[in-house]
């Protein structure tokens, strides 16, 4: 069988930390000005209430909040339950991805980060964030794929975890629009999330995929609607083949989950 680490389409984080860190010190040379960082808040433990073979939808329309959420998550998993994750990132570049890791675990505002405005104590928080990272089981897959292909690398990579008497607990599809296919007819997003659902029954695991979606703007331009999972043409879809329905609400930073039937979960 074919070692999955060596064919490049889902690395182990501890292969990836150099290449990210070069890249913000790239950054941070050619910055003349230092301001300053704000700390990020605390998050909640969002896994608390969620169980193996779970297949979660996250929604949102701005991208970085998606991610920031999302890496939370992983976070959670990695350093309080310890347990491997695997995370498709479709949309952004691995080595943002894991500086943003970096970021969140020291404390630090990616913004401001991957601009190269940091301070020397800024750094040193970086790199210690980068050698605990370095020691997890995170894998990271930046390519476009097919559901077939995503579904897959997990299988590769869950059978080559378990030989080493290790656990897959998580995968992150970031986000489910980009995975590669045709048409995303209700039929076919019906389909890939019935293979993504009996994916996580037969590995136990829990899979998260994030939806991009925007936001209705009114005719005042200081004013917007905030999108409601309604909003979503294949909404009905989505509520019957999920476990959970994740919604984060922007400009709060508030995040929310619920069940099919729109209850929401108190934390």
């Amino acid at each position: 069988m074919k070692n999955l680490t060596n064919d490049n389409r889902c690395p182990i984080i501890k292969d990836l930390i150099q290449p990210a860190i070069a890249d913000l010190e790239i950054r941070h040379s050619s910055i003349n000005e230092l301001r300053p960082i704000k700390e990020l808040v605390e998050k909640i433990d969002y896994l608390q209430k969620i169980k193996q073979t779970d297949l979660i939808l996250i929604a949102g329309g701005r991208l970085a909040e998606n991610t920031e959420t999302t890496s939370w998550i992983v976070l959670n998993t990695l350093f309080l339950k310890n347990k491997a994750v695997l995370y498709f990132s479709l949309d952004i570049h691995k080595n943002d991805l894991i500086n943003m890791f970096l970021c969140l675990d020291a404390g630090l505002n990616y913004e401001y980060i991957k601009k190269g405005f940091f301070t020397e104590s800024d750094w040193k928080k970086m790199i210690n964030s980068a050698h605990k990272l370095s020691e997890k089981l995170l894998y990271i897959c930046d390519l476009q794929l097919k559901a077939n292909e995503i579904i897959e690398q997990i299988e590769k990579l869950h059978r080559e975890i378990s030989m080493k008497k290790q656990n897959l607990s998580l995968v992150i599809i970031d986000y489910f629009q980009l995975i590669k296919c045709k048409e995303f007819s209700k039929q076919k997003i019906s389909e890939i999330l019935k293979l993504l659902k009996q994916s996580a029954i037969n590995l136990k695991i829990t899979i998260v995929l994030l939806w991009q979606f925007h936001y209705n703007f009114s005719e005042n331009p200081d004013e917007f609607i905030v999108p409601k999972f309604e909003d979503i043409q294949e909404f009905d879809i989505i509520k019957k083949n999920t476990d959970f329905v994740g919604l984060i609400e922007p400009y709060e930073n508030i995040f929310k989950i619920y069940k099919p039937d729109m209850q929401e979960i108190s934390f």
